[in-house]
């Protein structure tokens, strides 16, 4: 389910994902029910070749900088304002 994003070409939304508000930029790839975003948050980004793993849950508001692998995301939640590098 994708609501209110603009995923750029390239972005890979795999099974049972959800994205709302949420800015992707080209060749991302969000892993089988990842949850990205909220309807009434803050916008949410995600850099260029970035991958977020399986099961992951990114709230409003947080960025993820370019070619961010799936490997660099060390817990299943990430809350507003944080930055994943």
């Amino acid at each position: 389910m994708v609501e209110d994003s603009i995923l750029f070409f390239d972005t890979v939304v795999k099974k049972e994902a959800r994205v709302a508000r949420t800015i992707t930029d080209i060749e991302v790839t969000l892993g089988p029910k990842a949850v990205i975003g909220d309807r009434e948050g803050e916008l949410t980004v995600i850099g260029m070749g970035s991958s977020v793993p399986e099961n992951v849950g990114i709230q409003p508001g947080v960025t993820v900088y370019p070619n961010v692998e799936a490997s660099h995301f060390t817990r299943k939640e990430y809350r507003t304002g944080e930055i994943i590098k």
